[in-house]
């Protein structure tokens, strides 16, 4: 740029204006204060580096890469989660990439995480849980109570980073009494009244031995009725029409016997939870049902296509969907079941042996566990 004939000098920045103000050289006089006293305490740290470096013995440049470095420790993770500081040389310091560990995680997927341990409620585990990316920012579940909503977050974020899931709306809604949760491949609906003051042992309580107690008290009650009905076939004057009657009531009542004692011989509760973690279950039997749409289309209100997989993928999620229906039919036949609801359809079958799958149960079939095993290799989910 030339000069101008008013312009006095150059400055830092030059200027493009052709009068040097008053304000201009205030400012200059500050910046070269600030410049001056800035010198004065890198020269102060200079000396002092210098020094402790002579009396101590050590190399100057690695005591000044000491100081600069202890801003971060090794292994601390960057705010966007993707960066770990790294000492990549002998004395070299910088932000890396977070290389995939195949060491197995100390932590369960339904353990509560530590970063929502300490929170004070139900919104602040969502907020967390938003942040996160796991959630869209649509989520709300603030009127569920606080432990729960640990739970149910943590358990979440944990599966969402495991299986690389989209993220999805979590929501408290008014729900159907006899439902807990409900989901789809978008959103995972929490039943507010149920979850606004949730009590994990009385739940537990409920589907597994009050469960079992229902089909007992049953039985005690079908007995009664037959011991009644045998009672009135000896009764004097009878007629062939009303034998037949109660004949065919006692036949009646032996066969529901028979079918409530195979529930309780076969079926060990109605849902599967497990009980240190039921609220947290509870959740993972639903995000079961996220992935099974997601990766697959597997639930029928969410259809996986919308013009974002392949031909090829979507007749290999096919087979898949079949896959699971054809488990299924070998699971029903087989008998040893997890629970009374996985008996009821393949979606459910999916979500309660999806519980049993990320817990490592035993009692979860060869064959079940093998079929999830190729299913999550095969399949990347998708909305």
């Amino acid at each position: 740029m030339a000069k101008h004939k008013h312009d006095k000098e150059s400055h830092f920045i030059p200027s493009p204006f052709r009068v040097v103000t008053s304000y201009e050289n205030a400012f200059i006089k500050a910046w070269n204060d600030n410049l001056a006293s800035a010198v004065a305490d890198v020269l102060k740290y200079t000396a002092k580096a210098t020094a402790d470096a002579i009396k101590n013995g050590v190399d100057l440049q690695k005591a000044v890469d000491d100081d600069i470095n202890k801003a971060h420790n090794v292994g601390d993770v960057h705010p966007n989660g993707r960066w770990v500081w790294t000492e990549y040389a002998p004395g070299k310091y910088d932000w890396r990439s977070k290389k995939k560990s195949n060491a197995k995680s100390t932590a369960d997927p339904w353990e509560i995480r530590p970063e929502v341990k300490n929170l004070k409620s139900a919104k602040e585990c969502c907020d967390w849980l938003v942040k996160s990316g796991a959630v869209t920012r649509f989520s709300d579940i603030s009127i569920v109570e606080t432990e729960a909503a640990r739970a149910i977050c943590s358990v979440i974020y944990n599966l969402h980073v495991r299986f690389k899931s989209k993220p999805i709306k979590v929501v408290a809604a008014k729900l159907k009494p006899g439902i807990s949760m409900q989901a789809n491949g978008a959103t995972i609906e929490i039943n507010a009244q149920l979850f606004k003051k949730f009590d994990p042992k009385r739940y537990y309580k409920k589907s597994h031995e009050d469960y079992v107690k229902q089909y007992k008290d049953n039985i005690d009650i079908l007995k009664s009725k037959i011991k009644r009905r045998e009672g009135q076939l000896q009764e004097d004057g009878i007629d062939q029409s009303r034998i037949d009657y109660l004949n065919a009531k006692i036949a009646k009542y032996k066969d529901s016997i028979k079918t409530y004692q195979e529930k309780i011989d076969t079926c060990p509760c109605w849902t599967n939870e497990y009980q240190d973690s039921v609220a947290a279950d509870i959740a993972m039997h639903e995000f079961g049902h996220v992935l099974n749409a997601q990766c697959s289309g597997g639930c029928r209100f969410f259809r996986v296509n919308g013009g974002k997989r392949t031909a090829q993928y979507n007749k290999m999620a096919k087979v898949l969907n079949d896959k699971r229906n054809e488990v299924f039919n070998q699971y029903i036949k087989d008998k040893k079941y997890l629970s009374e609801y996985s008996t009821t359809k393949p979606a459910e079958f999916f979500a309660e042996s999806f519980v049993a799958y990320v817990h490592k149960d035993k009692r979860l079939p060869k064959y079940v566990k093998d079929f999830f095993d190729d299913y999550f290799s095969k399949t990347e989910p998708l909305i």
